[in-house]
């Protein structure tokens, strides 16, 4: 997943630079993949000022523009003004603009040079989202603030213009992915690794005791749905995002949509809890009620997704319906027939919580992998849809301007904290390290671990959110990471050793091996390990008889689907790989 460094900071209260923040989380918590930095790559990209726009004379839809690019220019040396042939029409005379001078390489491999364009000479190129590596919007050239200082690196004003500019690429594993895959997780992580408590008002997100009176919900299968949130917005306003929201979504792989979507994806990456907005009047029904009903679908059973795709479902998988046609594959994607458009005026918001390994199943049968699936296939606490959806009520009452008609909240089995003995001897010598009590007590505290007890015996209540602590070697492990595993000294291991443990024994048969394989290479032979399974597509090209081989029922990757039969296809995809 993608992080904004600045968002990071901003929630976390961390000083650490970019690469630090990035060797502590490695070395403490969770592997950082990759580092990015916007606009490292801009350079020879200066602000420049439009002083004349003129038509091509050979080309009716260039324009020739002359423009200023240092505040003290030398016409006479050819220095300060440029002529730029252009096809964009959104430039006026006066507007600041990036201005990419010949020899500048654009992220995209491109190198600007002198040119001549329909028989004008053109000595650089003023420069759109896109060229820049900023966006995919390649409608017109950027126009930057009035106030930019001619010839000053336009970096500077586009890092100003489009928000972050540094992000984090981190590996979640599975066992962290319910807390860890939001900022909030991780600057939660980030504040416990510098030994300060989190701030943030999670006490503060409850839901308003406003009971709607237009929308009913009903769950069908409580184990495959164990919480459901629906709330109802009015006259709320479709529009473009705020520049700031939109910067963020695309600065952590997201393109933003329209400004009730973005907002569902923004608390999404804030809080790690996916959420889905349905257009209010296209699933009610006569005198405004709106009825959803979470179900199981029918053998056979088709929708229509948001992507357009058309996909037909069975009884394993779970349907969000207007109580007959589906409106979404529960956890996955929502449906085309009740999507966010321009006309929209009413919605309503879900917040759900789904049973990971349904929506795993699921995900992979239909051959379909979104950002809400990679959420919710690694379980996440029912109780954070409460403080997602108070947090997206803010949010859409700030930029849309709906207000809240009424909620619906079926919670049937409240997910409590529970509890685990934890013994700190046993804490020591699975360590291998003495950490005193005090330390061990606020390596938990800064964790949100509460505890109780005297001694060397504690009990410690695991707050919901971290569904992965349930036994005490989990604790264990979080005091040793927080701890620092760095500080963990070196021991011998000491064993007890009877005469005859002295006397070498030859394995036969690994012998053999190892000399097999020595000769093999010496004769010029390579070895070769590959998975047990390939792809329908492998079968045919090596013309194998499909039916001799074992099929998986859901199996992680298409191209691993059958059980080999052959060492062949695997053979031939290493030397195409390493031709």
């Amino acid at each position: 997943m993608k992080y904004s460094y600045d968002w990071l900071k901003e929630l976390s209260g961390t000083k650490l630079s970019l690469e630090k923040l990035a060797d502590m989380l490695t070395m403490r918590s969770l592997e950082v993949e990759k580092l990015e930095e916007s606009g490292k790559e801009l350079e020879n990209i200066v602000v420049g000022e439009i002083l004349e726009i003129k038509k091509h004379p050979n080309a009716d839809k260039l324009q020739l523009v002359k423009v200023l690019t240092s505040p003290q220019p030398s016409p006479s040396k050819g220095e300060g003004v440029l002529d730029v042939v252009c096809g964009a029409k959104n430039i006026e005379v006066g507007n600041k603009v990036p201005v990419a001078l010949v020899g500048a390489k654009l992220p995209n491999g491109l190198e600007i040079q002198e040119a001549e364009i329909r028989g004008e000479k053109s000595f650089g190129m003023l420069c759109a989202l896109d060229e820049l590596g900023l966006g995919d919007d390649h409608s017109g050239i950027i126009i930057l603030d009035n106030k930019a200082k001619l010839g000053d690196p336009a970096e500077k004003y586009l890092k100003e213009a489009n928000g972050d500019a540094k992000t984090l690429e981190i590996k979640v594993l599975p066992d962290r992915a319910h807390d860890a895959m939001s900022h909030v997780g991780l600057a939660r992580e980030i504040a416990v690794l510098e030994n300060k408590k989190f701030d943030y008002d999670f006490k503060g997100l409850k839901l308003p005791n406003k009971k709607s009176k237009i929308l009913t919900v009903k769950i069908d299968d409580k184990k495959l749905c164990s919480r459901y949130i629906g709330v109802v917005m009015e006259n709320i306003e479709v529009k473009d995002s705020p520049q700031w929201m939109k910067d963020l979504l695309k600065t952590c792989g997201i393109n933003s949509i329209n400004n009730i979507v973005d907002a569902t994806n923004y608390v999404m990456l804030e809080l790690g809890q996916p959420l889905h907005a349905f257009d209010a009047d296209l699933i009610s029904e006569k005198n405004n009620k709106i009825d959803i009903v979470v179900r199981r679908a029918r053998n056979k059973e088709k929708m229509i997704l948001l992507d357009e795709t058309e996909i037909e479902l069975d009884n394993s998988d779970l349907l969000i319906t207007d109580g007959g046609n589906p409106l979404a594959l529960a956890g996955i994607m929502g449906g085309k027939n009740s999507g966010i458009n321009e006309n929209t005026k009413n919605i309503v918001l879900e917040a759900a919580s789904f049973d990971s390994a349904n929506i795993r199943r699921s995900r992979i049968r239909l051959g379909l992998r979104t950002e809400s699936s990679e959420r919710f296939e690694k379980s996440l606490d029912p109780n954070l849809a409460e403080k997602a959806m108070v947090r997206l009520i803010e949010v859409l009452e700030h930029i849309a301007n709906g207000q809240v008609e009424g909620i619906v909240d079926i919670y049937p089995n409240k997910i409590k904290s529970w509890k685990i003995k934890l013994d700190l001897n046993y804490v020591n010598n699975l360590l291998g390290e003495k950490v005193p009590r005090k330390n061990v007590l606020k390596i938990l505290s800064l964790l949100e671990i509460k505890t109780s007890g005297r001694g060397d015996s504690i009990t410690a209540e695991i707050p919901t959110f971290r569904v992965d602590l349930r036994t005490p070697e989990d604790l264990i492990e979080e005091i040793g990471r927080v701890w620092g595993y760095d500080k963990i000294e070196n021991q011998p291991i000491l064993v007890r050793q009877a005469a005859d443990d002295f006397s070498p024994k030859t394995d036969k048969i690994l012998s053999f091996e190892r000399s097999l394989k020595s000769f093999l290479v010496n004769t010029g032979f390579n070895e070769v390990y590959n998975y047990s399974f390939y792809s329908g597509r492998d079968i045919e090209n090596c013309r194998l008889n499909k039916a001799a081989h074992l099929e998986l029922a859901n199996p992680m990757n298409p191209d691993q689907q059958f059980v080999r039969t052959s060492l062949i296809p695997n053979i031939l995809k290493n030397i195409r790989t390493n031709l």
